[in-house]
């Protein structure tokens, strides 16, 4: 009888404490791995967040003098995700899971841009759920594609998990576009402006869809202004060829005059392409800031 009161009650404290355990190493509700990475065997995810669009710092190259690396500010769709070690399992090290991530950015066909086994995060002042915290390991990671530049940085948190934060590098969704009377003011002060929203992919002169709001506003300022007659001047920043760029801005060009008259009936007498390639960057060609800043569609009053 005693054996069967001890049988009973061991039967009934693992049937309580089994799901305790269950629900204790779930993933929190609405949450899930990156595409990219899978987990280290043995954790779940406690915390994550997904915003449409925000900035972050992410460390590249060795840390320099007072332990500041260099820093790259990326903007994009920000995904974060933290795990936690499940209740009774044996935590993989730092390093173990430091160096799982290299491997798994090197199988995937990314560059890893730094590794940082004995860092603090507070050296790049991190706006972010990872903290301004020192830690033992850490290793951030680039990845691009045809679609997308994707960049992450993994962190221990100690001895009981890890947090990777990503950003999706992408153009902000523009819900505010400049208008005619932008166009115009621009023009008569300077007898030029930019137009950033006229887009493209890389490498192509077709006009992407999504720049037909701008391409609207400039004919609506040309039909304000009947006598305006414009220059359409395609710019590139300088990577590849100079011939190649000098012929990609003139087929850019060319594709919004084509766009204004065909599509917004412009008289074509009222426009002229031209393609200046590299050569009048607004800004300096040493960072993708600038590169996307000298990559544009001037208008310039004849």
């Amino acid at each position: 009888m005693k054996k069967v009161c001890l049988l009973f009650l061991l039967i009934v404290s693992t049937t309580l404490t089994f799901p305790f355990l269950l629900a204790q190493n779930s993933d929190m509700e609405g949450c899930k791995d990156y595409p990219l990475f899978n987990r280290m065997p043995n954790y779940h995810i406690v915390d994550c967040q997904n915003v449409e669009f925000d900035s972050r710092k992410f460390p590249v190259g060795p840390p320099l003098e007072e332990q500041k690396p260099k820093v790259v500010e990326v903007e994009g769709k920000l995904i974060f995700l933290q795990y936690q070690l499940n209740e009774g399992a044996t935590p993989a090290s730092g390093l173990q899971i430091m160096r799982n991530f290299e491997n798994a950015a090197k199988r995937a066909g990314g560059t890893v841009q730094g590794t940082y086994p004995n860092w603090c995060t507070a050296y790049v002042e991190y706006d972010s759920r990872l903290g301004n915290t020192c830690t033992n390991w850490g290793v951030s990671m680039k990845f691009v594609t045809s679609e997308k530049e994707v960049w992450a940085y993994m962190q221990v948190l100690g001895e009981s998990g890890y947090g990777i934060q990503i950003i999706e590098r992408e153009k902000m969704k523009q819900d505010i576009v400049v208008n005619a009377a932008e166009l115009q003011k621009g023009l008569a002060e300077t007898g030029h402006i930019a137009v950033y929203d006229i887009l493209f992919d890389t490498g192509k002169s077709e006009i992407k869809p999504e720049s037909d709001a701008a391409l609207k506003e400039i004919a609506g300022m040309m039909k304000q202004n009947p006598s305006l007659k414009l220059h359409v001047v395609g710019h590139t920043d300088n990577v590849g060829d100079l011939a190649m760029n000098m012929k990609l801005s003139q087929a850019r060009a060319a594709a919004v005059v084509a766009a204004l008259t065909a599509k917004q009936g412009v008289a074509a007498n009222r426009l002229n392409a031209f393609g200046a390639g590299p050569y009048a960057p607004v800004a300096s060609n040493a960072t993708d800031e600038g590169k996307a800043k000298n990559r544009r569609v001037e208008l310039v009053q004849q």
